[in-house]
């Protein structure tokens, strides 16, 4: 059986992402007609093969996609979304550019799944899609997935994994201490189990699922508004099928994979005055005639949502939205733990109290038909804190679960920013990214060589100052595998916002190291 990385080898998949990343650092005017170049392949070879294409439109990025193809790029094809999920102002424009809204599945007692069934029936959506799915798995055991469980707890992937012994497939420590309890009788371990179940299903019953049948039954592949710059697990999938990817069982064209934040930020202003300079009648006028919408639906003036602001440049001149900088379902939990207060729950509060109020408290029941609370520690209360006046942290969550985040009043010894205080920092975002992960190769490199390293070595590498606490703390490396640690460095590396004095905000890189602890007796 050829293993995984033996696949790689042979497809060349380190030559394919290093070609891809050069494209990444090229200047929007490239982007942008190597996007269009893109489309005109895609549109052509569907054409070629007697498939029809859609645009599967969400938020702001698959918005301003959808208009580039048929705006820009002169290929008609029809938008497609889940609308029914975004928040009201998206709705408005999707309505507005006349987006076909499909419901969610059909479940086998003929209603349709919500937000509600899914999560009471599978699980709540928190931390990240990808380690949703691996706590998941855990919690439902098989003879199927005992390989997959056994690699999660530990690393070791046995054949088809290239009998790796620390492979990514391992869930972080922090995840396994209160999570991992599910496999404690098989693996030898003693970790915790949570009181709620865990799931990443939302989005295949609500918008992925129903996507894929409209799809099928229309003939149709979609194109996606995906950039790698996102990064989570569709980066390294971009960078090594690129733009276009015409597979066995997948088809779709993402022709913004190699756009930067600010690229597509550019190409959403244009969108916006094309807009703005006649589109917005061209649409009402279409739509009307197709009765689409009735005569006295007003359209918006922008094509941007109100639930982002305005796109407006910063002190650095970098563009940003003034609101929301990235959307999706209402009390979605993923990624939710690296957000500074006020987060997106907060904000549907403000919004929505008596949507948050239901959400949080009275979504889901037990088996003797009580409110589950939607597994997350932290609350409003009309007190001040270190917050902010009218944030704080005034009920208790799910009782296993601790939320790292909810504990600190900022940041932790584990996480800070990389900005214009570390010598190593430049005003170019996406060479701050290249040359983080090149450190952080760099780190690894001397873990392995050392068998141990402290987050002070780290912090000389990046030009941050030294602290008491990153002289104690730092990783082991054990090449057996480290039962109480990852074994290998990871700065979690994420793309965000901050505020900045002003009251607005400022894209930034927050870099949450995985440190096992203190090391000094352990060397």
């Amino acid at each position: 059986m050829e293993s995984v990385l033996e696949r790689m080898k042979r497809e060349g998949t380190s030559e394919k992402i290093a070609s891809f990343m050069v494209k990444e650092k090229q200047p929007y005017e490239f982007k942008r007609k190597y996007a269009q170049i893109r489309v005109e392949e895609f549109a052509q070879e569907c054409d070629n093969r007697g498939l029809n294409c859609h645009v599967s439109v969400g938020g702001l990025d698959s918005i301003v996609l959808y208009l580039f193809i048929n705006e820009v790029c002169g290929i008609e094809v029809p938008g497609v979304s889940a609308s029914f999920l975004e928040d009201k102002s998206i709705q408005r424009v999707h309505k507005a550019l006349g987006i076909i809204n499909i419901p969610p599945l059909e479940r086998a007692d003929g209603t349709r799944w919500t937000k509600q069934k899914v999560i009471q029936e599978f699980g709540f959506p928190v931390l990240s899609k990808e380690i949703a799915a691996k706590i998941e798995l855990l919690q439902n055991p098989s003879e199927r997935n005992k390989t997959v469980r056994h690699a999660i707890i530990t690393g070791e992937t046995g054949e088809y994994g290239g009998w790796q012994k620390n492979s990514r497939m391992r869930m972080s420590q922090k995840w396994l201490e209160k999570f991992g309890g599910y496999e404690n009788e098989n693996e030898g371990t003693n970790y915790q189990k949570p009181d709620f179940k865990v799931s990443s299903k939302c989005c295949y019953y609500l918008k992925e699922k129903n996507s894929d049948d409209w799809g099928k039954a229309h003939n149709s592949v979609p194109f996606l508004g995906l950039m790698a710059s996102e990064g989570g697990r569709r980066a390294k999938s971009l960078r090594m099928h690129g733009c276009n990817y015409f597979g066995k069982s997948t088809i779709r064209s993402a022709p913004f994979a190699i756009f930067g934040r600010q690229d597509i930020l550019t190409l959403a202003l244009e969108m916006d005055d094309m807009w703005r300079s006649g589109l917005k009648e061209k649409y009402y006028e279409k739509l009307l005639k197709e009765g689409k919408i009735a005569e006295t639906f007003q359209m918006p003036e922008t094509i941007i949502p109100e639930i982002y602001g305005t796109i407006e440049h910063d002190s650095t001149r970098a563009l940003r939205t003034t609101k929301a900088q990235r959307t999706g379902c209402s009390m979605c939990g993923f990624g939710i733990h690296m957000e500074k207060r006020p987060h997106r729950f907060d904000l549907l509060y403000q919004d929505s109290p008596k949507e948050w109020d239901y959400l949080m408290f009275h979504l889901c029941k037990d088996e003797n038909g009580n409110d589950i609370r939607f597994p997350y520690l932290t609350t409003l209360g009309n007190v001040s804190s270190t917050w902010g006046t009218g944030l704080a942290e005034n009920r208790t969550g799910s009782m296993n679960l601790k939320w790292e985040v909810s504990t600190k009043t900022n940041f932790g010894i584990d996480a800070r920013f990389f900005d214009d205080t570390c010598e190593a920092y430049e005003s170019n975002m996406d060479y701050n990214l290249m040359y983080l992960r090149s450190q952080q190769n760099l780190a690894n490199d001397k873990l392995k060589a050392n068998g141990y390293l402290f987050l002070s070595d780290v912090y000389d590498q990046l030009g941050i100052k030294r602290t008491k606490m990153s002289q104690t703390v730092g990783w082991i490396y054990k090449p057996e595998g480290n039962e109480n640690g990852d074994n290998f460095v990871d700065f979690g590396i994420l793309e965000t916002n901050r505020e900045t004095e002003d009251g607005g905000y400022e894209k930034a890189i927050l870099m949450e190291f995985n440190v096992d602890g203190p090391i000094l007796d352990l060397i």
